[in-house]
């Protein structure tokens, strides 16, 4: 169930134009002088080149991390795309917070956690 509040969120933040996939453009977009990204949010299947790069951005520049159940695919589908996402951010500080809400009221069997960045 909460699960799926979560991907209604990412297709709402797609469809508001407040999202931003993949990798390389997460980490664009947050050393960009305009640095409009509030939350950062890592498949459960990134490679550890790319979790390094993305966690070392995210503690340079105080951005929320946090890493989600979801293999690159399913977080692709999620999102509108096809192939595989490993990483995505959401520049909208209000669904910024609607999602950290629903990923911080996680139980302990679950995998969603936040990254001590």
């Amino acid at each position: 169930m909460r699960q799926n509040k979560i991907c209604g969120m990412l297709g709402i933040s797609r469809k508001a134009g407040k999202l931003i996939a993949g990798s390389d453009l997460v980490v664009e977009s947050i050393r960009s002088k305009k640095n409009t990204v509030r939350l950062v949010l890592l498949s459960a299947d990134a490679s550890e080149n790319t979790v390094k790069k993305v966690r070392n951005c995210c503690k340079h520049y105080s951005k929320r991390l946090f890493v989600l159940e979801q293999s690159g695919e399913n977080l692709a589908k999620t999102v509108g795309k096809t192939g595989v996402i490993s990483a995505c951010a959401i520049c909208d500080e209000g669904l910024a917070n609607a999602l950290i809400t629903l990923l911080s009221t996680n139980n302990e069997s679950e995998e969603q956690r936040e990254e001590n960045v």
